[in-house]
Parts: C-alpha cells; sequence; structure tokens
C-alpha cells in the first residue's frame, strides 16, 4: 500500500526555492542559446505566421520528428504536475479538515 503522508512529504521537499531558481535559470539558459537561432516555436516570445512556416521547414522531416517528441514529453509534464496539484490539494485539505 501507497504511504501517502511519505509521497506527500518528498513532493513538498521538491517544490522548494532552490528548484525553482534552478528551473529558471535553466529557462533562461535556453532562451538564450535560441535567441538567434531558428530553434522551437516554443522558445520563441512572439513570430508571425511566416516565421511559424519558416521555422517548420528549416528544422527538417528529423527536426519535425524530435519537435512532437518534444511537445509529447511536454504534455506529459503537464499531465502530471496537474495531477500532482489537485493530489496534493486534495490531501492537504483532508488534512487541514481533520485537524481541530
Amino acid at each position: 500500500m501507497i504511504n501517502f503522508k511519505k509521497l506527500q512529504i518528498r513532493i513538498q521537499n521538491l517544490a522548494t526555492i532552490k528548484y525553482i531558481i534552478i528551473s529558471t535559470a535553466i529557462l533562461l539558459f535556453f532562451v538564450y542559446l535560441n535567441s538567434g537561432r531558428t530553434g522551437y516555436l516554443d522558445m520563441k516570445f512572439s513570430y508571425s505566421p511566416e516565421k511559424a512556416y519558416q521555422i517548420i521547414s528549416d528544422l527538417g522531416n528529423l527536426g519535425r520528428q524530435s519537435y512532437i517528441s518534444f511537445l509529447i514529453l511536454d504534455f506529459g509534464i503537464i499531465i502530471f504536475f496537474g495531477h500532482y496539484a489537485v493530489i496534493n490539494n486534495s490531501l492537504s485539505f483532508k488534512k487541514a479538515c481533520n485537524e481541530k
């Protein structure tokens, strides 16, 4: 049986300011690496439809396949953290209601 209390504590330890700073630094690093390059559309702050078509055509066939894989992984991460938020909030709410 899953010990939800230990799981909740481990997940809360991951959500510290240290990990927020590290993930922000990684994001800014990738934005810096992508500046001035074709890159993925996700790494652009704005683009026109013509620029989007150019970027997708510049990626080539292999680049488009890897981009689709990237988007699937990105979507999976969103689903995972969405479920985490629901579970964490429901456990926290349950705990708050049981304590008097």
